[in-house]
């Protein structure tokens, strides 16, 4: 199928690290191939996630793939442009191409969390970076850089949240609906105040991130 089509030509492309005018095209054409692809195709697919051991595994590679890739970028914080545009592509397939919920691919009467969860964006994409965004705007954990990686992971997973609902089943889940949006007000309704001390420099970054998520900023 297509999705295992792009994916043979993911990893053909990413063999090495080295990133250049000759290797651009190879790593974002199967990328924008899958984004072509209109959401009826991927509704199909994620209909057949039960029936079809294949499309399960191809969509599992793709998620994967998402997953690490978008949390590569998040560590990295790489600002040049082709890496910020690459992030929002992948942020874009991941909204795109992965059902919502695992109700979704699975139905409503599976009892498998661990099923549901496999192919879910808000379950690999959106469920690490939002509650770890919650424990340090809270201060439950110590604002260091491992809170700002997860700030930009939150970024890029609302991003693909952004794209991913307004086409979202009808039937999908409603508590993961909830716990986004219950994130979002969270941090909308934060108010940084900069701490005085040693911890200053890391604390100004932490809520500069924090204001760059609440304004929509995906970088």
């Amino acid at each position: 199928g297509i999705i295992h089509f792009a994916m043979d030509q993911i990893s053909l492309s990413r063999q090495n690290d080295v990133v250049n005018e000759q290797t651009i095209f190879s790593r974002l054409s199967p990328l924008l191939l899958l984004r072509r692809m209109p959401r009826s195709y991927y509704r199909v697919v994620h209909k057949t996630l039960l029936s079809e051991k294949a499309t399960r595994d191809d969509v599992c590679d793709l998620r994967a793939f998402l997953s690490s890739t978008l949390k590569a970028h998040a560590m990295k914080n790489d600002q040049s442009n082709l890496a910020k545009e690459e992030k929002k592509l992948l942020a874009e397939l991941a909204g795109h191409c992965l059902p919502f919920s695992g109700k979704v691919a699975y139905g409503q009467g599976c009892s498998s969390v661990a099923k549901e969860s496999r192919f879910s964006l808000f379950e690999n994409i959106c469920t690490e970076p939002f509650a770890d965004t919650l424990y340090a705007l809270r201060g439950d954990q110590e604002k260091s850089q491992s809170m700002v990686q997860s700030i930009h992971e939150a970024k890029a997973a609302l991003y693909a949240v952004s794209h991913c609902l307004p086409l979202a089943y009808d039937d999908d889940n409603g508590g993961a609906l909830i716990n986004t949006a219950s994130f979002v007000f969270e941090v909308l309704k934060y108010q940084p105040d900069f701490m005085n001390g040693t911890a200053k420099d890391r604390s100004e970054l932490f809520q500069r991130e924090i204001m760059m998520l609440q304004s929509g900023c995906t970088h």
